[in-house]
């Protein structure tokens, strides 16, 4: 029985990843990446993955929301491979059906976002500059998951507030860099439009980097002051 649970929590992770990566990415290419309708699509399209799935898997279609949870031991340190490797299989899923939707379109055809898959880009920001951008806002986005999930049993308003959170992190760095906040929606792009591996490794350790110290923060700051129970849709569904 243990087994069949792991196995439907790692379906569900590559499942809601795949899902949110497609209609994130379809959104910027769709609309010749406008921000704000992009950075909607993928917020809304976590909180409905996040109603569906949240209570199988915790709902963290995200390598760094994963990691922090670990660290914060809210999810089983056994599970993170699992979980990492469900969250890559599924970005780079959800990227492939963008690819085979728009691929060969005559109206996007020369469009650079449906060409590259709206690949993740340094542009002509420094390395320093994207760098403090990814992982300040990851660990807002890490700190607002550890916080909705923990202080409420209302699965409604959990998904929808990690929606917004995920929306309103995401306009503050889609125009910039195009990243997603989330190192598996990289890899997709690499592999299918040929973007740079540099550019890949820059989209992972900033995050990781932002979810460790969300954690830190979380454990430090947060955990010893809580006053009420667990959610029920915590990360240990």
């Amino acid at each position: 029985m243990e087994n069949m649970d792991n196995s439907q929590k790692y379906v569900a992770e590559l499942l809601g990843t795949a899902l949110i990566v497609f209609v994130g990415t379809a959104a910027i290419v769709t609309t010749g990446g406008n921000v704000l309708v992009s950075a909607l699509a993928f917020g809304l399209a976590w909180a409905g993955m996040w109603w569906v799935f949240g209570a199988v898997s915790g709902g963290h279609f995200n390598p760094a929301i994963t990691l922090a949870n670990v660290v914060t031991r809210r999810t089983a340190t056994k599970d993170f491979v699992p979980y990492v490797v469900s969250q890559v299989i599924g970005g780079i899923l959800g990227a492939a059906i963008v690819w085979f939707a728009f691929n060969g379109s005559p109206a996007l055809a020369t469009d650079a976002f449906a060409t590259s898959l709206a690949a993740p880009t340094l542009g002509v920001w420094t390395m320093t500059s994207i760098v403090v951008l990814e992982t300040i806002t990851t660990l807002v986005l890490c700190l607002v998951y550890l916080g909705i999930t923990e202080r409420t049993n209302a699965p409604g308003i959990t998904g929808l507030a990690l929606g917004f959170a995920y929306t309103g992190t995401i306009v503050a760095t889609l125009g910039v860099t195009w990243s997603g906040l989330n190192p598996v929606r990289t890899l997709g792009p690499i592999a299918l439009a040929h973007a740079s591996i540099g550019t890949m490794l820059t989209f992972w350790i900033a995050p990781i980097v932002g979810a460790v110290i969300a954690a830190g923060l979380w454990m430090s700051v947060v955990q010893p002051t809580k006053t009420s129970a667990p959610s029920s849709f915590t990360t240990e569904a």
